[in-house]
């Protein structure tokens, strides 16, 4: 068996500029539907109801947390 030396790769800078716009992309998604959810007032016309606010926080903070990783 031999012994191979891991070699650090880093991607083109193409790629890496590409990759930033992709996350940054979402997390402003992310971070607008956040945001359009829970700063609209309780109950007044046109506010979405509770379980919505929920479950889109939930779907929103996943593309925050790809958005910040990426």
């Amino acid at each position: 068996m031999t012994n191979r030396r891991m070699e650090s790769r880093n991607p083109p800078p193409a790629a890496r500029f590409i990759g930033g716009v992709f996350g940054l992309v979402f997390l402003g998604i992310g971070l607008t539907v956040l945001g359009s959810l829970w700063l609209a007032p309780f109950g007044a016309f046109g506010s979405p109801p509770i379980i919505f606010r929920i479950f889109g926080s939930l779907i929103a903070v996943a593309f925050v947390a790809m958005g910040g990783t990426v």
